[in-house]
């Protein structure tokens, strides 16, 4: 065993135990806690970052459905605004018409007052010619001039009887 002893000098091995413990120490203060902490740091960086890509995703979304009922709500106006000049342009071919037919029917009527007035003119005339040839005829047949009063009892007579 001393051999053995020899061989592996124990004081050497503690001083190497201790040196080991030591540089764990210095290791662990100069090198393992500032990575750690550098880690850390960036592991709240790529979190944040994440965090900051959520909430605009979130903004993103938000605003696309936003977009889209803007969307609807401007093709369901536009389609109420299409109904509303169809409704107007139907109204106002319907006003035209309607005036159309008022101006037609004005005109008819005008026509048929002013053929009536022609009618009666006309029958005037015809009544007044008859009223003539009927006192012609009359004072030939007669031999002698008529009276007025004669003239209208014979006028009514014949226009009794033709009319």
């Amino acid at each position: 065993m001393e051999d053995f002893l020899q061989l592996f000098n124990v004081r050497d091995i503690l001083l190497h135990i201790v040196n080991t413990l030591i540089l764990f120490v210095a290791i662990r203060l100069l090198v393992y806690k500032p990575v750690r902490k550098f880690m850390n740091a960036r592991t709240e960086r790529v979190q944040a970052q994440m965090d900051e890509a959520a909430a605009r995703e979130a903004e993103a979304k938000q605003a696309l459905e936003d977009a889209n009922a803007q969307r609807e709500e401007a093709a369901r106006l536009a389609v109420m605004a299409q109904a509303e000049s169809a409704e107007q342009a139907r109204a106002s071919a319907a006003e035209t018409v309607e005036e159309a037919r008022r101006q037609a029917e004005d005109i008819v009527a005008a026509a048929q007052a002013e053929a009536d007035a022609q009618r009666r003119a006309a029958q005037a005339d015809i009544q007044a010619q008859a009223l003539s040839m009927a006192v012609e005829i009359a004072e030939k047949m007669i031999g002698r001039e008529l009276q007025n009063k004669d003239n209208d009892a014979l006028a009514r007579e014949f226009l009794t009887k033709v009319g």
